[in-house]
């Protein structure tokens, strides 16, 4: 009776562990609703793209949304990032950090390439994006 009652539980852990794995896989690659990636976002920078050919990465130039602890995100902060081969080049980038699962650290969530004066899609005004972003409380 006590190895079937084990057996059991172990299959019960296992299928929630693949349940939890799908769960995460399928969010990463789900459409970025930028609304809710800012209120779940502890820091919020724009910055500028640096294409060198060893290690293209993004420049954070500015902070929309600041984290109030001591979190290692600031003004020349880089974030190493490729374009895709045979994409525009963005005219610069709105880069999300969050910390993630089982990890202290905050790490990029998200980055929307800025194109003009908007980002994602649907295409929001960066002043907007700005906006909601001084609006929302840091965490």
């Amino acid at each position: 009776m006590r190895t079937r009652t084990l057996k059991w539980m172990l299959i019960c852990v296992g299928a929630a562990f693949v349940a939890a794995l799908a769960w995460i896989t399928l969010e990463d690659f789900a459409p970025v609703d930028i609304r809710s990636q800012v209120a779940r976002s502890q820091v919020v920078a724009y910055g500028h793209f640096v294409s060198d050919a060893s290690r293209p990465h993004i420049v954070i130039d500015e902070l929309w949304k600041r984290s109030t602890g001591a979190d290692a995100v600031a003004v020349g902060s880089t974030v190493p990032f490729r374009i895709p081969a045979g994409s525009r080049a963005p005219d610069a980038a709105v880069v999300f950090f969050a910390r993630r699962l089982l990890s202290r650290r905050l790490s990029p969530s998200a980055v929307l390439a800025v194109y003009g004066d908007t980002v994602g899609s649907p295409q929001m005004p960066l002043s907007e994006l700005k906006a909601l972003c001084i609006a929302t409380p840091s965490t």
